[in-house]
């Protein structure tokens, strides 16, 4: 145990130590009021460490829900800085899944307690990002839960994301939607939170993942192009619209999941209603399912020919042709766009997608498309198994030679392959 002390907190033991950081519960020593504490696990934190803390502090301290847990402090500690929140006696859901299976009705009033919560973070224009079973806490006795864990929560925005980051990775990768993975041409929002609860649903009512795979990279392709198989195949006591509902959660294209937290969340307390008075009927999905953004669809239209041009040439590329394509026109027309959509084309066969674009205001950086295009792929390698990373390592040591050391100067994270 990492020992850490405090002036105003007195730590009573370690609750949980993972890869980023340590939790531990506590009581505030002037009044015995129990807290959990949370720190970074490492002896110094960086500027960017403290940064993040300091962000998920903001964020989660915006939201004011019973179902989410209270951020109440953050404070300074040896050589960075601890975040204080509310103490919850409930166990997460990962806990329960091991043990404990979740009858339908109380299946269905966590997930209404689950959708209060929501509801709350995406009206504060943040998405949550990392809905999984370890970040939602239950108390069984009082059938009480709360979302916890802010780090990977980020404010709305149309940028692209792309899988760079590691926390996703270790803690997340079986329940990140299609377009966290950076293989679509998605740009993430609520929606995206909507696809990892229909995966953490899927889990609590089956006992199991509908993918699983120790292969980060064929996990990942299953997130963007296998269908899951039905609930009602591992677990006959589910219902149909039941089952439609978390299919509906998890579907691929996110225009085909529910628009708002409040139309799903008006199909399961539908779905109680009918479990309360012994029913069992088929109903029409989100028949109030409206939502209050007003989102673009992120298709590309009137490109239609030019897309299947692009995508015949990649076609023709795997059966081992070597093909350069120029695309011109004015800037703004959409050229990157219509690149960006062959990418779907590249993950159905287990491609890698990198993209790189010379800016107008870095001229003055020597191949700086080509350095981002290359840092792409490098980070992608990243997430893959040590064998494949290994696989790779010797591949691009044998087409270097002696230039290592030269090209991982511009592209530094190669080092961590070669």
């Amino acid at each position: 145990m990492m020992y850490i002390k405090l002036k105003d907190y007195e730590v009573i033991c370690e609750l949980h130590s993972g890869v980023r950081s340590r939790i531990y519960r506590g009581k505030r020593i002037s009044d015995g009021y129990h807290v959990i504490i949370k720190v970074m696990n490492k002896e110094y934190q960086s500027n960017e460490d403290m940064k993040g803390l300091k962000g998920e502090f903001e964020i989660g301290n915006r939201i004011k829900s019973s179902n989410v847990i209270k951020y109440l402090d953050i404070i300074k500690y040896n050589n960075g800085l601890a975040i204080i929140e509310e103490y919850f006696s409930g166990e997460t859901i990962h806990k329960l899944n091991k043990s404990h299976v979740f009858k339908l009705k109380e299946f269905l009033s966590i997930s209404i307690g689950i959708c209060n919560a929501l509801k709350k973070i995406h009206a504060e224009n943040i998405v949550y990002v990392a809905i999984n079973p370890s970040n939602i806490l239950y108390e069984r006795k009082t059938g009480e839960i709360k979302i916890i864990d802010f780090s990977s929560a980020e404010y709305l925005s149309n940028e692209n994301y792309i899988l760079e980051n590691n926390n996703i990775v270790e803690g997340s990768l079986n329940y990140i939607s299609p377009e966290q993975t950076g293989r679509m041409n998605r740009t993430i929002d609520y929606r995206s939170d909507f696809y990892s609860l229909g995966i953490t649903f899927y889990e609590m009512l089956t006992g199991r993942l509908p993918f699983e795979s120790k292969d980060t990279m064929e996990l990942i392709y299953s997130h963007v192009a296998k269908e899951p198989e039905s609930i009602t195949k591992f677990n006959f006591d589910i219902p149909k619209v039941v089952s439609n509902i978390v299919l509906k959660l998890i579907a691929k294209n996110p225009e085909d999941r529910y628009k708002s937290v409040s139309g799903l969340k008006r199909d399961l307390e539908k779905c109680l209603i009918q479990i309360e008075n012994n029913l069992n009927e088929d109903f029409e999905l989100g028949k109030y399912d409206f939502s209050g953004e007003f989102c673009i669809q992120q298709k590309l239209y009137g490109r239609d020919k030019e897309i299947q041009r692009l995508i015949k040439s990649f076609d023709r590329v795997t059966a081992g042709a070597a093909e350069l394509l120029l695309i011109s026109g004015s800037p703004g027309i959409g050229k990157s766009a219509l690149v960006q959509e062959v990418c779907n084309s590249v993950q159905q066969k287990n491609g890698y997608f990198i993209m790189g674009k010379f800016e107008q205001f870095k001229n003055d950086i020597p191949y700086s498309a080509i350095i981002k295009a290359l840092d792409n792929f490098v980070n992608q390698l990243l997430v893959e198994s040590s064998s494949q990373v290994e696989t790779w390592k010797e591949s691009i040591l044998k087409a270097v030679g002696n230039n290592g050391q030269v090209i991982v100067d511009v592209i530094p994270t190669l080092e961590l392959i070669i």
